[in-house]
């Protein structure tokens, strides 16, 4: 997996049909492109009982990387794509410091714990700031945040812990 994410060009969001992030990433993954589907945890009541079930983070998204010599395009065409993230007719590529934390959240499992133990203030604050969004919001929330904003956000974390 990490000799796959070394050699990825671009990361970029794909817009999927309902509950096809899985079957979409499995095919994409066939087709060369490297997915990213972080899960969490979420609780449902189905029958009058209750249980833990994985869902994705960013419902409907997936993170495609796509390789040094490949193009995005046909990703397009790939069943249960919907589109991509854009802006105009060129992709909006996710920054890659954006997807490192997003990969390292979800090796460590940390959108499937309420409260994040592992990881670097940095880490922590950057999960905290996803799962408190709404789901239709979180997608955004990861193209708006910066280097200087986690940073921020962790400092204030830290001093209110002192």
């Amino acid at each position: 997996m990490q000799a796959e994410m070394s050699n990825v060009r671009i990361w970029i969001a794909v817009f999927v049909a309902p509950h096809q992030e899985v079957s979409v990433g499995e095919r994409l993954a066939a087709a060369g492109y490297v997915p990213l589907l972080p899960m969490q945890q979420v609780e449902i009541r189905h029958a009058r009982q209750t249980m833990l079930v994985d869902r994705p983070v960013f419902p409907r998204y997936l993170f495609v990387g796509v390789p040094e010599n490949s193009s995005w395009y046909p990703i397009k065409v790939v069943p249960g794509v919907i589109g991509i993230l854009s802006a105009g007719q060129e992709p909006r590529v996710v920054p890659h410091h954006t997807l490192a934390l997003l990969r390292e959240a979800d090796e460590i499992g940390a959108f499937r714990q309420m409260a994040i133990e592992h990881g670097s203030p940095q880490l922590r604050a950057f999960v905290r700031h996803i799962v408190e969004r709404l789901p239709g919001q979180r997608i955004g929330a990861v193209y708006d945040l910066s280097r200087k904003q986690i940073r921020r956000m962790s400092e204030v974390d830290e001093a209110a812990a002192a």
